[in-house]
């Protein structure tokens, strides 16, 4: 014999269904959304010798050369009518810089081939670095 489920059962059934399908759609969207940062391989594969060109949070544009180097190494810049020179340098996987008077790592999301997103205490720079 067959269990008869009544309309409005059935109805409950399948609304708590679509409920639980919804909730784990969107945590498996949340997973997939998670950022992957470099690693310390990829980002001495990707930066040391090579030019970057970006902008400040305050969209004023700068450019910077980096040194060939193993884990640190010399940057060569100009923002506006200055030039300066720092230091790079990795430490475990994040990517840092020492302006003398002041230094920063950033985590390093790869964004495309020629596009980085750096990270800031967890928070996304305002502008991508473009390597050239």
């Amino acid at each position: 014999m067959t269990a008869r489920i009544s309309p409005l059962r059935r109805a409950a059934i399948t609304g708590r269904a679509i409920a639980l399908g919804a909730v784990a759609l969107a945590l498996s969207a949340g997973a997939s959304l998670a950022v992957e940062f470099m690693t310390q391989e990829e980002l001495l594969a990707t930066i040391p010798g090579h030019s970057i060109h970006a902008k400040t949070n305050e969209g004023v544009p700068w450019v910077q050369t980096y040194s060939k180097g193993k884990k640190k190494g010399k940057v060569k810049g100009k923002m506006g009518d200055q030039t300066f020179e720092s230091i790079w340098f990795v430490k475990g996987d994040q990517w840092c810089e020492d302006w003398g008077d002041g230094s920063a790592c950033w985590d390093v999301e790869r964004v495309d081939e020629n596009s980085l997103r750096m990270y800031e205490n967890g928070k996304p720079r305002k502008h991508l670095w473009k390597v050239k």
